[in-house]
């Protein structure tokens, strides 16, 4: 075999893999090496363009994926075996729901009907029926900010509260710790999805001001989206800067959205039962409901009626407890409370009153927190304005501690109150607790933060460009004139129930959609997180 012909058949050899050539070899040192043909560049490309075929696809998941979840809640194909099992608390989930949904309504009502502020009988003009107390709880938002302190309070304190009274103080710590650690991403990441929607809204010229100038929304800053997101950024941090002053009396307003002044509060607020939690961790527990009650008249009495409100939330979570320590039916002491019963044992250690029946002491129980709830709802259906010249609630402004009524924060004395004795009287009654544990008010529950977050974004546009469609200013009119618009006849209302139909469908779809898309995966990412980071102790 010739030279050519050998390297021919080395070459071929060599492309099939059976020959390898080495340093050694003729055609290295003649520079004629070819490298082995190895097919793994073609498998690269190949992958490659598996990839960029694949991307329609998952376009298309994506896409479907979020077009399925645009779809409400209620209107999802659920088991019907299914049943959700209702915890201990959940009438005071049901609670917090109807409340957010009252401050929905109020936020509304009050920019198409300003009249209703004012309380029944305060002047001539003012005698509307509903204007009356007892029905203006249905619209009476600012009493229901009081009832979402006093809840928080309770929900933040049951769990740490139940340990206390088991002894579990190591599980104790890593409860507290848990929640403090989870709270602000609880708290700040909705509010920061919701807020950077409005902001998109607002550059977009969106928003309106309402008449009256009550509503406190931004609008359009600058040219370019940067200049408004950059806006919003500096009040999102502001916002959420856990060591700023939270002073009540003068609030922190988030232009982009102004019913947040209340998540400052709330944060500073679980801090301040973190730390009384810790606190009174080892107290015993009467000497402990004993402190709480100090503390709750302590603050009040200096004008943080805020810390008060979660403050009352944790003292009423303690007297359930203890309720339920007492009750002879249950030999259980973490159990939540039996309060009839208990209260049934108080009334017949009364010295020298009638002995009465079972059926008469549940009767008598029964009335009384029936009653003590109705005057809850009196208190917390006081008018924004003019309460002092309104029927029923003259006496009330005349009898609050000189320190609320010379810094003008009458209503607050007797929100808090208000608020005290609904729950209170919730708690204490099964009767009462039914009307907060049916399906409408556990869903109420479930978005009641997102619908909180998101309402004024549909209120303050889509509302106020329908307002503004059907009222008649007259020349030269300002917000911050003292002329008053009137109704354009039944033009006004039927523009008015559009408006109810089209700003309540839309707050509460998308409030269920922010519910399920961002506020239950940011509490299971701050799980996540906390899961990732945290120091486990050896079994």
């Amino acid at each position: 075999m010739t030279r050519g012909e050998d390297q021919a058949a080395l070459l071929l050899d060599e492309y099939h893999g059976r020959t390898e050539l080495t340093p050694d070899s003729e055609q290295f040192e003649e520079k004629e090496y070819l490298p082995p043909p190895t097919t793994e560049p073609r498998r690269t490309r190949r992958g490659l363009v598996d990839y960029i075929l694949v991307i329609p696809s998952l376009l298309r998941i994506a896409l479907f994926s979020f077009i399925h979840s645009l779809i409400p809640s209620f209107f999802r194909r659920l088991d019907p075996n299914a049943k959700a099992k209702l915890h201990p608390t959940a009438y005071l989930d049901g609670v917090r729901g109807v409340a957010a949904f009252i401050v929905f309504i109020y936020h509304f009502l009050s920019d198409w009907f300003p009249a209703l502020r004012y309380g029944y009988g305060s002047g001539p003009e003012y005698m509307n029926i509903l204007q009356m107390p007892f029905i203006r709880i249905f619209y009476q938002g600012r009493g229901m900010v009081t009832i979402f302190f006093i809840v928080s309070g309770y929900a933040l304190s049951y769990k740490a509260l139940r340990q206390m009274r088991a002894a579990q103080y190591s599980a104790l710590l890593d409860s507290l710790a848990s929640s403090t650690f989870r709270r602000g991403m609880r708290l700040f990441i909705p509010t920061t999805f919701t807020t950077f929607i409005s902001c998109l809204v607002a550059h977009r010229g969106w928003y309106r001001q309402d008449p009256l100038g009550h509503n406190l929304i931004i609008g359009r800053l600058g040219e370019t989206y940067y200049d408004q997101i950059k806006d919003w950024w500096r009040y999102t941090i502001g916002m959420s800067n856990p060591f700023g002053n939270v002073d009540i009396r003068s609030l922190f307003v988030q232009p982009y959205g102004s019913q947040l002044w209340t998540i400052p509060v709330e944060y500073r607020g679980s801090f301040v039962v973190f730390l009384t939690l810790l606190s009174l961790a080892k107290v015993h527990g009467s000497t402990r409901i004993t402190l709480l009650c100090g503390v709750v008249i302590y603050t009040m009495w200096m004008l943080h009626w805020d810390i008060s409100l979660f403050l009352m939330g944790t003292l009423l979570a303690d007297l359930g407890f203890a309720f339920a320590a007492h009750n002879t039916r249950s030999s259980d002491p973490t159990s939540q409370p039996d309060f009839l019963h208990r209260i049934s044992g108080l009334i017949d250690s009364i010295p020298r009153f009638p002995r009465l029946t079972d059926g008469q002491k549940s009767l008598f129980i029964s009335i009384a927190t029936k009653a003590t709830f109705l005057l809850g709802i009196f208190f917390l259906c006081y008018p924004d304005e003019q309460a002092d010249k309104s029927p029923g609630y003259i006496t009330l402004v005349q009898s609050v501690p000189k320190v609320y009524s010379d810094t003008g924060m009458i209503d607050k004395y007797w929100l808090c109150i208000g608020s005290f004795l609904l729950v209170g009287s919730v708690a204490c009654s099964p009767t009462l607790q039914r009307l907060f544990t049916t399906g409408l008010a556990q869903y109420l529950a479930r978005i009641s933060f997102a619908l909180y977050l998101v309402h004024p974004i549909f209120l303050h546009s889509i509302g106020m460009k329908m307002l503004y469609r059907v009222l008649e200013a007259p020349p030269g009119w300002t917000a911050q004139g003292d002329e008053k618009y009137q109704p354009t006849g039944w033009v006004y209302g039927v523009t008015f129930v559009q408006a109810v139909i089209l700003c309540t469908s839309l707050s509460i779809w998308f409030a269920d959609w922010v519910w399920r898309m961002v506020d239950a995966k940011a509490v299971n990412f701050a799980r996540y997180v906390s899961d990732c980071l945290w120091v486990r102790s050896d079994a």
